[in-house]
């Protein structure tokens, strides 16, 4: 399955969310950064409570496509991020064309051209930026949100989307899901 999820952070108070970290450290869980899959329960329970209370991630776009159902799968996959690109933006940003879009590295070396190469042409005139999540609290928080959509299309565990207060989530599911 590939999962790209957008969502507008732009009101998001990162002093709050970052004063957790700090909060979190004093309590003895050593932070460095918040990432959804590898965090402990308890500090995604935190990191989620927070998110709500400051409103970010209350507007989630997302588009999954379930390549298991593809009838043939395609040769290059770089059209199929580039067309699942466009598409979230379109979703959530249908007549704005000039919104820098932050992406987190790709990790996996393998799909990584691809990728970087689908984003940018599917961003059309927009300023792409690839930082590391580590780096930006923003793409930490849009983490957050993709695991939440993630774990709620492949497991069926709407927890984590009512831990973010049940946010307006734009979903288009392609196949099966």
């Amino acid at each position: 399955m590939v999962c790209a999820t957008l969502l507008d952070i732009s009101a998001v108070r990162s002093g709050e969310l970052s004063s957790l970290r700090y909060e979190l450290n004093a309590q003895g869980h050593d932070i460095e950064c918040f990432h959804a899959s590898a965090n402990t329960p308890y500090v995604r329970g935190a990191f989620m409570r927070r998110l709500t209370a400051v409103g970010a991630g209350s507007q989630v776009f997302a588009v999954v496509l379930d390549k298991s159902t593809c009838p043939r799968p395609p040769e290059d996959l770089s059209q199929v991020y580039v067309d699942l690109f466009r598409f979230v933006l379109a979703m959530s940003h249908p007549a704005s064309g000039d919104c820098p879009v932050y992406a987190d590295r790709v990790p996996l070396q393998r799909s990584r051209k691809a990728i970087m190469k689908a984003v940018r042409q599917g961003a059309g005139r927009r300023a792409v930026y690839f930082h590391s999540s580590v780096s930006s609290l923003e793409l930490q928080i849009a983490d957050y949100c993709t695991w939440a959509v993630w774990r709620q299309i492949v497991s069926q565990d709407h927890k984590p989307m009512e831990a973010m207060g049940s946010p307006s989530l734009n979903l288009a599911v392609i196949g099966k899901g």
